[in-house]
Formats: structure tokens, C-alpha cells, sequence
């Protein structure tokens, strides 16, 4: 069976998540003032999890990285802008 998980995002050049292998990412958006990452998983109790490696670039800032573009969520009343990509499972 596959759902819907949520998974909170750093305010950060780079991370790691731990997830479900496999997933598929969905949306990013900010929920309470809080940037969150949407993915459908395998809700198999058995799914080993993974790191997904996940760059953040604030608008106007170099991307060093491509990746697969994820989402954009705003901070701040609009006024901080970032934009989330995949750069897949470690």
C-alpha cells in the first residue's frame, strides 16, 4: 500500500532525509511558517529507508547542483524565497 508521508525540511544549503526507498516526491510547501517535503512512500513495514540528498537555493543564489526541481516555498510574508531539489537517494 502507498500513502502520503510528510517529512520537515532544514532551511539549508544541503541535506539528508530519511525515507522510504523508492519514494516519489510530491510537493514542498510550508506549513505552520515550517518548509515540509510531501512524498509517496511504500508503507510496507519492511521498506529499509534511505537518505535522499536534498539542495535548497535561496532566489538569486548560485545552483551548484541540478537535481530535479521538487518545489518553491516562501518564508518570512514572501520574503525569503527558496526552491527545493532532488538529487535522489544516497
Amino acid at each position: 500500500m502507498r500513502t502520503i508521508w510528510k517529512f520537515p525540511l532544514e532551511t539549508q544549503d544541503r541535506q539528508f532525509v530519511p525515507m522510504p526507498a523508492g519514494a516519489t516526491l510530491l510537493s514542498v510547501q510550508c506549513q505552520h511558517d515550517a518548509p515540509q517535503l510531501w512524498a509517496l512512500v511504500d508503507q510496507n513495514p519492511n521498506a529499509f529507508l534511505v537518505e535522499r540528498r536534498i539542495n535548497i537555493y535561496g532566489t538569486g543564489h548560485p545552483v551548484t547542483e541540478g537535481g530535479i526541481f521538487v518545489g518553491t516555498y516562501q518564508l518570512m510574508d514572501g520574503a525569503l524565497v527558496f526552491h527545493v531539489f532532488d538529487q535522489g537517494e544516497v
